[in-house]
């Protein structure tokens, strides 16, 4: 199966996509679709970056901070050393994934928790950086991780949903009370 089509069937056909990729072998071809993809992703940030640095800048200042404008070749290697980091990542991310399932009893080895991992990080990586569909990418990723877990580790759906909207939903509460804590410390205190 190609790219494109792989593509497509990953995004808009997630159950069907899962369900066969009992087929699929090993690591090799999941990590090779995972360097496209995050290239892609990591090209497409790098264009964008310029027009996000106006904005980082007047926040950072707003916050009282100062913020150096990195420069062209800051940005490509910056994008380079990401896109790599990110390659290495994969391998870790997936593996944390890994005994995560397998503390609610997953049955499938590593090799299908990374392809779980790579596939499900697909919307991110094609969106995550246009602004505003950035979180909806996020959302269908975490989508296709419950339909993919389901699928690989032959998890009930509630559990599978406990397993991931748990935790995603702590993550949220902490993000919202370190923002309010950031806002607090720079706002509210220095009125005082």
């Amino acid at each position: 199966m190609d790219f494109i089509n792989k593509l497509k069937i990953v995004l808009f056909q997630p159950t069907s996509f899962f369900a066969h990729l009992k087929k699929e072998q090993g690591v090799k071809t999941a990590f090779l679709y995972f360097l496209v993809v995050s290239f892609i992703g990591i090209f497409f940030a790098f264009l964008i970056s310029p027009f996000y640095t106006p904005f980082i800048t007047s926040l950072a200042n707003l916050l009282g901070n100062k913020v150096a404008v990195p420069t062209f070749s800051q940005r490509v290697v910056a994008s380079f050393f990401n896109f790599l980091f990110g390659l290495g990542l994969s391998f870790v991310g997936a593996a944390l994934l890994h005994l995560w399932i397998l503390i609610f009893g997953g049955r499938a080895p590593y090799s299908k928790t990374y392809q779980l991992s790579v596939y499900s990080s697909t919307p991110t990586f094609l969106l995550g950086w246009i602004p505003v569909l950035g979180l909806f990418s996020v959302i269908y990723n975490l989508v296709l991780l419950i339909i993919g877990t389901q699928q690989i580790h032959g998890l009930s759906k509630k559990k599978v949903l406990l397993m991931y909207l748990i935790p995603f939903a702590l993550l949220l509460v902490f993000l919202l009370l370190l923002m309010g804590l950031v806002l607090y410390i720079n706002f509210i205190l220095p009125v005082f």
